[in-house]
């Protein structure tokens, strides 16, 4: 396209509120990471300003951590594989001793209660980009949604959506997918049988961030309600 008709760049300041602080891990991660035990004083619950006691041996050797919380696992609808955990991120944390496996943390912020059970990892090494260039996605790439960031039934524009592509489909933030929502089946009354109507075009997402097998993405327009189960696939 001619320059001036081209897709611009969209500042991160833009899209800044749909930023998510999740990972998504593999299996063997989350086995290995240290988790809470509990806070000081024999408290269950902690939060920012507080104490609280982690055990296992720390993936990297930081003073600054994170603590998580698992939130649930993704499988692909189609081939049933084990695609990962969502971790949601709660606290932010300094690590003041490390005596044998017992990890001594100070809670510097925090989104909700640091519990028991609780997963440390070190703070993310790479940041979001500030500005992101959207682009087509691969060819041929095509994927499906498996889930909403914010929890809800069904997303419209300025939602976030969890794909089941990610870095192993060469998916990186700015590019950008069609959205397909799936035809209903419904029943012929004629022919007396069930058929499947076609897929309709939904939408466009753009994704912001991208793990091993999944990836984070925003949705850039909506013209009809957008649900899990929904196709994406190449805008061209």
């Amino acid at each position: 396209m001619p320059l001036e008709q081209a897709i611009p760049a969209i500042p991160l300041r833009d899209i800044n509120s749909f930023i998510s602080d999740n990972l998504v891990v593999q299996d063997d991660l989350l086995q290995q990471a240290p988790y809470v035990v509990g806070g000081d004083n024999r408290r269950l619950i902690t939060g920012a300003g507080d104490r609280a006691y982690a055990r296992g041996e720390l993936l990297r050797n930081d003073r600054n951590q994170a603590v998580y919380r698992p939130a649930r696992e993704y499988i692909d609808p189609v081939t049933g594989e084990f695609l990962g955990y969502e971790l949601f991120k709660v606290a932010d944390a300094a690590i003041s001793a490390v005596q044998e496996d017992i990890i001594t943390l100070d809670l510097k912020s925090s989104n909700e209660e640091v519990r028991a059970t609780y997963r440390v990892l070190p703070t993310e090494e790479t940041r979001i980009q500030s500005v992101f260039y959207p682009k087509p996605a691969p060819n041929g790439q095509e994927g499906f949604i498996i889930g909403l960031l914010k929890g809800v039934s069904s997303a419209g524009q300025y939602d976030a959506v969890v794909l089941n592509v990610g870095q192993r489909e060469q998916i990186e933030p700015g590019h950008v997918f069609s959205i397909y929502r799936t035809g209903e089946v419904i029943r012929d009354p004629v022919a007396n049988d069930t058929v499947q109507l076609p897929s309709e075009h939904a939408g466009i997402l753009m994704v912001f961030k991208s793990f091993d097998k999944v990836s984070y993405a925003l949705i850039m327009r909506a013209t009809n309600v957008i649900s899990v189960g929904d196709e994406i696939r190449n805008p061209n």
